[in-house]
């Protein structure tokens, strides 16, 4: 049964992590605070972010802080590497010029995904609970005793229980 679930639990945190949610493309008109975008800059713009520490590649994933018509100002995490090799996470705003930016994309809900993978696991939970029910049931080491039997004194009821 451990084993089962050992194997089941990271797919399905991998299914939750990734189906509830999509990109679509974006405009930088479209775009509000608060909201989740992920920019694909360009290379030259994406050295210059190496050079801040904590940004590797060219795509930012952040939340818009706030935009116009000539940036956009990105919360985004960034990552610390100290002397000992361990890193540390932090926030860090970054204000990307749009003409650097070669593709924008938003962070959106997508219903049937969701829907979707809320069934699967739903359904796969309830089968596992109905196998479980079901293989205990069937298990010679889960026989029920007999219960013992009761002897009666007038106004006093005692259980004695029958040893084997």
């Amino acid at each position: 049964m451990l084993r089962r679930m050992r194997i089941c639990a990271p797919v399905l945190v991998a299914l939750l992590g990734t189906a509830c949610f999509d990109y679509r493309q974006a405009s930088v008109s479209e775009l509000a605070p608060g909201e989740t975008v992920r920019a694909y800059v360009t290379r030259e713009h994406a050295r210059e972010l190496e050079g801040l520490g904590g940004f590797r590649g060219r795509e930012l994933v952040g939340k818009v802080v706030e935009s116009d018509r000539e940036r956009i100002l990105l919360d985004v995490r960034a990552v610390s590497i100290e002397e000992a090799g361990a890193g540390r996470m932090f926030n860090q705003r970054i204000a990307v010029p749009v003409s650097e930016v070669m593709d924008l994309e938003q962070r959106a809900l997508n219903g049937w995904k969701t829907a979707l993978v809320t069934v699967g696991i739903t359904a796969a939970l309830g089968g596992l609970i109905a196998w479980q029910f079901n293989e205990g049931a069937n298990s010679p080491e889960r026989e029920t005793p007999n219960p013992p039997e009761a002897v009666r004194m007038p106004g006093i009821r005692i259980l004695v229980p029958s040893s084997p």
